[in-house]
């Protein structure tokens, strides 16, 4: 079939038929010779024999293959000979070389091993003839196939996706098959599930290590459970089931499912398990549930494996409301202080302070699998494309509207959930006057912000004018109102810039102003001039003193009541918590005063490379805590569409 063939030999006995690999050739390669010039095999027992044959085996193919690249390696032998095989064939590459075992004996050792049964000895007669053809057939079949897929890799290996492995199990297979389409729908990577049934733990941690795998998520992590509990699905120690991920250079994101049970075969659960809690998953497989020292053991095992790892390599993502399907509240493995126990473990044993997040949801739920799609796509490689979210994962998580709902709240949703789901981005524009609000419009703004330091801005003025005392700031809005509004088409979505600080509009005052707003035809309202902007101890004089941002956390609850569209600024994660209990439909990172242009700032709190993650972590905050909230961005670095565009490239649902 015009396939080259090397043999090796390792019979361990003497033969008149050469082949180019003799066993004594095998071993002395990978062995010295003691100080008697004897060969080490002629001072052994069989047992020490067999033992050091397999290990010079392993060496002597991975040397080789190292330099000639094999296509296939095939192991064939009786049970003796498959014990000499299989050490050789598991430590080559996952995947490729193809790997064949043709032997007498089964084994559950298979991995990425294809194991055809020789059904009689391996000797070639007449009546074996047909299983040694089969053989043949598969290997060249299978080599004329790579053949043609390597030249086409070839020719498009530019263009290659990162590669996501994700671990799947039957109770994490609803989430699994949730976060690989919507990894795929994005187009930025690659996905290959890998069920973790113990050979699919060993071939994923293999391929790692060949550098195939550039992000784990680790969704199913029940190979650990079985390891502690002697069940069927172990894929070894945690040191060599978590640790050689990172040390393969892989992110690491850890997502623990299954950790709550353990893997039998249904007629051989020992004794000290049978009065546990057991569920009957199919004909071949029984669950145990695990308890919480069990859990707590599991998670210490973690940790310890990533004791070694960057603390930038690792994310830990915990779902609060069960590990599996089967652990749900109504579910028979729902055991609340066993998870806690994990969690807490987890936590407890987290020396290398790797980043922990807490999502309440079950490991199967939309909301956990989102935070998992958003985390994963931010350790994709760098050179990976923007992500293009499809029209349906958009509207998943867009706001949810009452279609009798009038008020200018909803319609500006509804006109702005339209934009997004268009695959367009959302552009505030602050306006000044009557033409700088037309042509903002005509240059495709979603929106337009009507605020005291727009008039300061039209007069030459940088923006932090309005934070002084040179005029009042909810008054010089009402009288821009009427030039701004009149202005621009009569669906335009306007916001009204508030002094929700402003000692004249306490209490049932604010509310009373706000009203005015709204009948004067402005669609919402933003925090500006905001508090946000100051600090240090002028700032806390102002907090003691009742001129706090909680007076303009108090203005956007007021609004949104009151059905106006609310967008306010924030500065920090406890602006976040605050504003997004409030009801805030749109939270703007507010990331200084705008830089550059002829009345920017020069001094920046952030440079450009530094907004990326500061965003990500507002914006993972915002959602963990309504999945539903708009993120938008504004100032610092942000001077340019290049710069806005540097960081949407490096962040998500922004």
């Amino acid at each position: 079939r015009g396939v080259s063939v090397v043999r090796f030999d390792i019979s361990l006995k003497e033969h008149t038929w050469k082949v180019e690999h003799p066993w004594k050739q095998i071993l002395q390669s990978e062995n010295q010779r003691d100080n008697h010039g004897e060969g080490v095999w002629e001072s052994k027992s069989r047992e020490e024999l067999l033992t050091l044959m397999a290990d010079s085996l392993a060496s002597y193919i991975t040397n080789m293959n190292e330099k000639q690249h094999f296509g296939a390696v095939i192991g064939v032998g009786g049970s003796c000979g498959t014990s000499l095989c299989l050490p050789a064939l598991q430590r080559l590459p996952a995947s490729y070389p193809r790997k064949f075992m043709f032997s007498t004996i089964q084994t559950e050792q298979q991995g990425d091993i294809i194991w055809i049964p020789s059904v009689t000895d391996v000797v070639l007669n007449r009546y074996s003839q047909k299983f040694f053809d089969s053989v043949v057939g598969s290997v060249s079949g299978l080599l004329e196939l790579d053949n043609k897929k390597s030249n086409k890799q070839k020719i498009n290996s530019a263009n290659q996706k990162p590669l996501v492995a994700v671990t799947m199990f039957g109770n994490t297979s609803e989430g699994a098959t949730k976060l690989q389409r919507l990894l795929e729908d994005s187009g930025l990577c690659d996905v290959v599930v890998f069920h973790s049934v113990g050979s699919g733990g060993r071939v994923m941690v293999d391929a790692v290590k060949c550098g195939e795998i550039q992000v784990v998520v680790d969704l199913t992590t029940t190979e650990l459970a079985d390891e502690l509990c002697n069940g069927i699905f172990s894929a070894g120690p945690s040191s060599e089931r978590i640790s050689p991920i990172t040390e393969g250079g892989a992110h690491h994101i850890i997502a623990p499912g299954c950790i709550d049970m353990v893997n039998f075969h249904p007629n051989s659960i020992p004794v000290e398990y049978t009065e546990r809690k057991l569920l009957h998953w199919n004909s071949h497989t029984t669950l145990m549930r695990t308890n919480a020292e069990e859990n707590r053991e599991i998670a210490k095992w973690i940790c310890e494996s990533l004791s070694s790892a960057d603390k930038q390599q690792v994310d830990i993502v915990l779902p609060t409301l069960g590990f599996s399907e089967s652990s749900r509240v109504d579910k028979i493995f729902h055991d609340n202080e066993a998870d806690k126990a994990f969690i807490q473990s987890m936590e407890d044993n987290n020396t290398r302070d790797h980043r922990i997040t807490k999502v309440e949801a079950n490991i199967n739920d939309d909301e956990f699998i989102r935070r998992l799609f958003e985390i994963t796509v931010q350790h994709l490689p760098k050179n990976s494309e923007k992500l293009t979210e499809t029209p349906s994962l958009i509207q998943s998580r867009l706001p949810l509207l009452d279609s009798n709902d009038k008020s200018p709240r909803a319609k500006s949703l509804r006109k702005l959930c339209a934009e997004l789901e268009a695959g367009e981005l959302i552009i505030g524009a602050g306006s000044g006057n009557g033409l700088s609000a037309k042509c903002s419009i005509a240059g495709g703004a979603s929106m337009l912000i009507c605020y005291n330091s727009g008039r300061f801005r039209m007069a030459g003025v940088g923006s932090l004018a309005g934070l002084l005392p040179f005029s009042n700031a909810n008054l010089v809005v009402e009288e821009m109102a009427n030039e701004i509004l009149s202005s621009v088409p009569n669906d335009s979505i306007v916001l009204a810039g508030v002094c929700g600080t402003d000692p004249a509009l306490r209490g049932f005052l604010m509310e009373k102003w706000l009203k005015k707003l709204k009948k004067k035809g402005f669609s919402g309202v933003q925090n500006f001039p905001t508090v946000g902007l100051m600090d240090g101890l002028f700032r806390e004089n102002l907090e003691e003193t009742g001129m706090s941002y909680s007076s303009e956390v108090e203005m956007i609850k007021c609004a949104r009541n009151l059905g106006l569209l609310t967008t306010p600024y924030v500065f920090c994660s406890e602006d976040v918590k605050q504003m997004v209990a409030a009801g805030a439909d749109i939270i703007v990172i507010h990331l200084g005063l705008t830089a550059s242009n002829s009345i920017g700032a020069r001094t920046v709190a952030l440079n450009l490379e530094q907004c990326p993650s500061f965003i990500q972590e507002l914006t993972n905050l915002a959602h963990s805590l309504r999945p539903d909230v708009i993120v938008l961005i504004h100032g610092g670095p942000l001077a340019t569409p290049s710069d806005v565009e540097f960081v949407l490239q490096r962040t998500t649902r922004v």
